[in-house]
């Protein structure tokens, strides 16, 4: 996935902020076929994340700090923009 195709799918992560559900599925299926030679897997772990969604299987992705910390700090992330919504 080139980085332009990266950053045209950036402003979709809103979904998840807004909870648009049936837009984030759409989006998550697609950065995971947009993913499929391997690179940038890790966006569709972010989604995840972001969403608190589980995982259709293992992530191929190596996180420093470990998924679970990274898990929290993405999801936290989503909190603080909703706190600042409402």
């Amino acid at each position: 996935m080139s980085s332009t195709t990266v950053g045209a799918w950036r402003p979709r992560f809103h979904h998840v902020v807004t909870g648009y559900q049936e837009q984030l599925a759409a989006v998550i299926e697609h950065l995971r076929e947009l993913t499929t030679s391997g690179d940038h897997t890790y966006y569709v772990d972010i989604a995840h994340f972001m969403a608190d969604l589980p995982h259709q299987g293992p992530s191929t992705a190596r996180w420093i700090d470990g998924e679970p910390a990274i898990l929290q700090r993405w999801r936290a992330l989503v909190v603080e923009c909703w706190h600042r919504l409402a």
